[in-house]
């Protein structure tokens, strides 16, 4: 069914006179595919790279996750840390995780898929 797509960040609790601009709402529908929705929202089962099924999942680089979230923060290298400890523990939680505790997020050096892009480096949106 073609249609029109508009996406737009969600507003961070806590932060005062943040906005994002929204289309007209009669010619759009409003899908929160944030993890905040319950978690059996339709939206977060099917968008949501939080949501954990039932099973694992079973990444690109061929391991096993609970959720595509935990594989792609598995890719990320943070200083003063051993990569392949910090990919193992992702691979080893069983609930649904944003990041490596006690690691500030703002220090990712970068990512990368050792198995499937040898010796490249990714940034925040590649």
């Amino acid at each position: 069914m073609p249609g029109n797509v508009y996406i737009r960040s969600k507003i961070k609790r806590g932060v005062a006179g943040q906005t994002t601009p929204q289309p007209d709402s009669d010619s759009y529908k409003v899908v929160n595919v944030t993890s905040q929705q319950p978690k059996a929202n339709a939206y977060r089962i099917a968008f949501s790279p939080m949501h954990i099924f039932n099973g694992e999942y079973i990444a690109p680089d061929g391991e096993a996750y609970a959720c595509y979230e935990h594989y792609w923060q598995s890719l990320k290298h943070f200083p003063g840390r051993n990569h392949q400890t910090d990919k193992a523990w992702w691979r080893s939680q069983t609930v649904a995780r944003r990041r490596l505790p006690k690691v500030d997020p703002s220090t990712c050096l970068y990512a990368s898929d050792e198995t499937r892009y040898d010796g490249e480096l990714f940034g925040y949106v590649e």
